[in-house]
């Protein structure tokens, strides 16, 4: 019988070792009643023979079958010493001693904890089980060691304010860019917490990262260069990008402001303003282009932004120089990267605009770390922070779709077992919670 098949496929047992097995329906629910043929002979503190005693039935859940819960009623035998006149139970084989779930269960578990769209919420309602029951499995079974670094790093961070130490808001994210996985969570981003974690590494561990990617927050630039003196920081292009990108939007909002509302200068800063930041535009001189009713003609997206660059003078400039800096990221190789970065950096301080004041500082002291990015050691990629920001993604999918997460170990704990390939469980006997202690109950007065 299928369902036959299911239990023997489902349960530590072998076809061999059942003696009776009986299956019924009641309320919705699959029902099986098991008998296992005993082998106990003597006495394990006597070695005196034994006697039946009674019989005692226990609920094991099992899973479902073709969508119904089912369970399993184990009828144990329980014997007593005719010469010690002791009581035992022997053990069973479908689940550890003092609980009803089915080890077969237990492993469905873990390996649904593996998957960043399920919730210990979801999890509990596939097993028919309590919440408290699904967290305790994950806090006891997974093994979270302290992970080695490797050759290239990512050093970044993920807002989470409810998850970090107090006095910050921000945890800290360390990825291996060799492996492509998550190496650490930090309970914060801060100075104090990178240095613990990294003071408690070997020298000669740390001594043999190579490569250190990070955005533009400086403690990673100085921590980098105190726990990892081998390693080149490198700064991502991407947040070099961003950092460009802002002032200038900046200046072209604060040019918009200035225009009649009702203008075509005011319409295109409005309305268009993407074509002079994005690359996902067309911007081919001869395609296609749609019928613009305030010009009162066709217009593709190369006409709208030449006329947008026509309003202003020094966003024309502006403009120009933000896409030479893109250019420079974009497609210079390592061997010329510190020439054409003093070049760049000429334009910008010959261009005196008031809008890129920030960005001249920014870009003359990340200069070291800005040419270090363009470095290709593995699989002809520039060093980037592209892995942080996708695992970090990752991590806010998991936070997000549980509704929020408050509990800092359990969070680390799962986010390793989900991100990162050599982080396992092993199931024991042995139970712990990492519950976080509240405070105590006050009395209640009725």
């Amino acid at each position: 019988m299928p369902i036959n098949d299911f239990i023997i496929s489902s349960l530590n047992v072998r076809e061999d070792e059942i003696k009776s097995i009986d299956t019924y329906v009641k309320d919705g629910v699959i029902t099986i009643e098991l008998e296992l043929i005993s082998n106990t002979r003597d006495c394990p503190y006597c070695s005196g023979p034994l006697k039946i005693k009674d019989y005692r039935k226990t609920k094991i859940i099992i899973g479902d079958f073709n969508n119904h819960q089912t369970v399993v009623i184990h009828k144990k035998c329980r014997y007593v010493c005719k010469e010690c006149n002791k009581t035992l139970t022997k053990k069973s084989p479908l689940c550890f001693k003092n609980t009803n779930i089915s080890f077969s269960v237990i492993q469905a578990i873990m390996n649904d904890l593996r998957y960043v769209n399920e919730t210990i919420v979801s999890i509990a309602e596939r097993y028919h089980l309590s919440c408290t029951t699904i967290q305790k499995y994950a806090d006891s079974f997974l093994i979270v060691p302290r992970l080695k670094l490797s050759e290239s790093i990512g050093l970044d961070e993920i807002h989470s304010i409810p998850l970090t130490k107090r006095n910050s808001s921000y945890l800290g994210v360390i990825v291996d860019n060799i492996n492509r996985d998550l190496l650490e969570l930090l309970p914060s981003r801060s100075k104090d917490e990178l240095r613990r974690y990294f003071s408690t590494i070997p020298k000669e561990e740390r001594l043999k990262v190579k490569y250190v990617t990070t955005d533009l927050w400086r403690p990673y630039k100085d921590i980098s260069n105190i726990y990892l003196p081998n390693a080149k920081v490198c700064a991502d292009p991407f947040h070099v990008i961003k950092n460009l990108n802002e002032p200038f939007n900046k200046f072209r909002v604060s040019i918009m402001n200035q225009k009649d509302k009702n203008s075509t200068a005011y319409y295109l800063l409005k309305n268009w303003w993407k074509l002079l930041l994005s690359d996902e535009y067309d911007f081919d001189i001869n395609a296609n282009g749609s019928y613009n009713k305030v010009f009162g003609q066709y217009m593709n997206y190369y006409e709208l932004r030449k006329e947008i660059l026509k309003i202003d003078d020094n966003l024309y400039k502006a403009y120009e120089l933000k896409e030479e800096f893109r250019s420079f990221i974009k497609d210079t190789e390592a061997y010329e990267a510190e020439v054409m970065h003093d070049e760049v950096l000429n334009d910008f301080i010959e261009a005196d605009l008031p809008c890129y004041k920030e960005f001249i500082k920014t870009i003359k002291s990340w200069k070291e770390e800005i040419i270090n990015s363009f470095d290709k050691p593995y699989d002809n990629r520039k060093q980037s922070n592209a892995l942080a920001e996708n695992i970090n993604s990752k991590i806010q999918k998991m936070i997000s779709v549980s509704n929020g997460l408050t509990n800092y170990e359990r969070t680390r704990a799962r986010a390793l077992y989900i991100l990162n390939k050599r982080v396992h469980y092993s199931i024991s006997d042995t139970f712990k919670s990492n519950k976080v202690k509240g405070r105590t109950r006050g009395k209640y007065n009725k």
